[in-house]
């Protein structure tokens, strides 16, 4: 009898998350089923992903071609991709022998190509010394090295177009541009520039620098794209750094660098729109992303509508309130805290009891996201209270710091300054709620020493 019972339970619950049961999608996820393609003029997009087409070839031809190719299938139903070889028969022969990887989906910053070459790896997240570590290991760079040199040429190429927007919008299948390999081209270019160039044209550069990725900040759609786009903004200001305190600078330098360092518009701070794409992403890919890695008997319970809506309201509208909020809001509700995950035993857990569960088991840690953004923004501030004690250099650093109106972003706090270190800082919230082994620092080294 008990047999009988158990046997006849499990195929209920098989039965109830049979795709009969399943339900409609919520009214905001079915329209992002519907996104429709983003303009090709003016955009950065198909120069970057056409960025490491063949000496020969025009990057932005080459990205367009393979847009066109993507939208096409997207138009036809199938997944927007296409195939290695078929991609590089349009870029032609790749860039190779300048160190940057035409493969790379990914778009983490990350120690590859040139960089690595260098013997460097380095995170300005983690150390205060990076971008003078990277301007001594430039060194052994020729930028007038063919390869290099047209790199460079497509670099600023690329940092004269004012719009990014990511098209056809992807699926899982759909391939990247080299982002990462374009963002250490970036820090780069500003490497040797420092060793090479006046103040006046390197803090040009920097402005350049800047002014795009902020731009990709405000306009990208993917979660990646914007944390690519952070973490060049992150190595400019880390070289802004190093300009202050290892060159003497005027009024006039001071002037012209307050006219292009400065906090982030809500526009620039808040990534909520990152969050639905990772929805459109998955919704495209017919699928729901947790389920990826689910066994078979977790997919077999899995109802794909009823687990989209459940993320998107367990997940993805929670992180597009805290992303819209700022810095003293986002701290005093303890926003950086990760999201509840438990599973919950109630009567109606048995209804996609897959999709929960894989839900309950997700390692996204999406909560991370909008503090590394806030935290950078603090780092701004950093810089330009540097900036106020480079002015007055006669003046006691404490005494300035504390009178200050440029604060802790989380508390309007004074920022703290180590006078034995040489530094200004205040407490990262990005890993305020996991302790990893090489922690974010939030500072700027005033002094020589920069730990």
């Amino acid at each position: 009898m008990l047999f009988l019972a158990t046997a006849v339970a499990a195929l209920l619950l098989v039965l109830m998350n049979l795709s009969w049961f399943d339900e409609p999608l919520l009214p905001e996820l079915e329209a992002l089923r519907k996104s429709r393609p983003a303009p090709l003029d003016d955009n950065a997009y198909p120069f970057a992903m056409g960025f490491l087409a063949a000496e020969r070839r025009d990057p932005r031809a080459a990205g367009i071609e393979i847009i066109s190719i993507l939208q096409a299938r997207r138009d036809r139903g199938e997944p927007a991709t296409i195939g290695m070889e078929e991609k590089q028969g349009i870029l032609g022969a790749p860039l190779a022998n300048a160190g940057l990887d035409i493969g790379s989906r990914k778009t983490e910053t990350r120690p590859s190509g040139l960089v690595s070459s260098l013997g460097l790896i380095c995170q300005p997240r983690h150390r205060l010394d990076c971008a003078h570590r990277l301007i001594a290991r430039a060194a052994s760079l020729d930028p007038n090295e063919p390869q290099l040199a047209l790199l460079f040429a497509r670099y600023e190429t690329l940092l004269k177009l004012p719009h990014y927007v990511e098209t056809p919008a992807p699926d899982p299948m759909t391939p990247w541009p080299p982002i990462g390999s374009i963002v250490e081209l970036g820090r780069l270019r500003l490497a040797i520039s420092f060793r090479t160039d006046s103040t006046a044209v390197f803090l040009e550069k920097a402005s350049q620098e800047l002014a795009f990725w902020r731009m990709t900040l405000r306009e990208a759609q993917l979660l990646g794209t914007k944390m690519s786009a952070l973490a060049a903004i992150r190595w400019a200001n880390d070289f802004l750094s190093t300009l202050m305190r290892e060159r003497q600078l005027d009024a006039g330098d001071l002037t012209q660098l307050r006219g292009f360092v400065r906090p982030f518009t809500r526009e620039e701070r808040d990534i909520g729109a990152a969050f639905l794409s990772e929805s459109r992403t998955s919704l495209l890919g017919g699928m729901p992303s947790v389920a990826g890695d689910a066994s078979w008997l977790v997919r077999l319970l899995l109802q794909k509508n009823a687990t989209f809506n459940q993320e998107f309201r367990e997940t993805i509208e929670p992180m597009r309130v805290r992303s819209s909020l700022d810095a003293r809001e986002y701290y005093d509700y303890k926003a950086y805290a990760p999201l509840p995950r438990e599973f919950h035993w109630a009567p109606g857990m048995f209804y996609n009891f897959g999709g929960k569960l894989a839900l309950s088991r997700a390692t996204w840690d999406a909560h991370q996201f909008p503090s590394r953004v806030h935290d950078e923004d603090g780092r701004i501030t950093l810089l330009l209270l540097q900036a106020e004690i480079e002015e007055r250099p006669d003046q006691d650093v404490e005494t300035l710091v504390r009178s200050s109106t440029l604060r802790n972003p989380y508390t309007g706090e004074p920022m703290e300054y180590d006078s034995r270190a040489g530094t200004l800082g205040f407490a990262c919230l990005h890993t305020a709620s996991h302790a990893p082994e090489l922690a974010d620092q939030c500072a700027v080294a005033l002094g020589d020493k920069a730990p």
